[in-house]
């Protein structure tokens, strides 16, 4: 077929205008280069989807010696498991640290993982930080205005 061409399909199209978002953006700007002045930290945090463990297929190219057969559909109820890639990146530092769990909500897994590199990571880096500054969407049970991330919040640095 003449004029075909092998095309990538492009998220472009807005769903709806958000009002003042570019000065929420000026905003965050602003936020950031504060808590980098102050030498306080600035952590980007996303959690993945969900991904089931086993003979499933995956998109791009493996290094092994024989062919790897799958299944030929994502069942769950084929899945040995089901593991959750959770990222937080200390803009500060340029250093990534990447969680893999279980956890059915993924909000609850991002604020285990932020206490654990509270506790954990921060002390070293950031010894006299007493708050930091988190950069991550606000979808789903993210949002500011859940009850889970209110309570949980809260809760992350004790």
């Amino acid at each position: 077929m003449k004029g075909l061409v092998k095309r990538k399909m492009s998220k472009t199209m807005t769903i709806k205008e958000v009002e003042n978002r570019v000065e929420q953006f000026h905003r965050i700007t602003k936020t950031v280069a504060e808590f980098k002045q102050k030498g306080l930290p600035i952590l980007s945090v996303d959690t993945k989807k969900k991904e089931f463990i086993g003979q499933f297929y995956r998109a791009g190219k493996s290094y092994c010696q024989e062919k790897r057969e799958v299944y030929d559909h994502d069942f769950a109820s084929l899945a040995e498991g089901v593991v959750v890639p959770h990222g937080i990146y200390d803009i500060v530092q340029n250093k990534g640290y990447l969680s893999l769990g279980k956890s059915k909500d993924r909000f609850e897994f991002l604020c285990d993982n932020l206490r654990y590199h509270w506790q954990n990571n921060l002390p070293k880096e950031y010894p006299k930080a007493t708050f930091l500054s988190l950069l991550m969407d606000g979808g789903g049970s993210n949002s500011c205005l859940h009850y889970i991330a209110r309570r949980r919040f809260a809760k992350v640095g004790k």
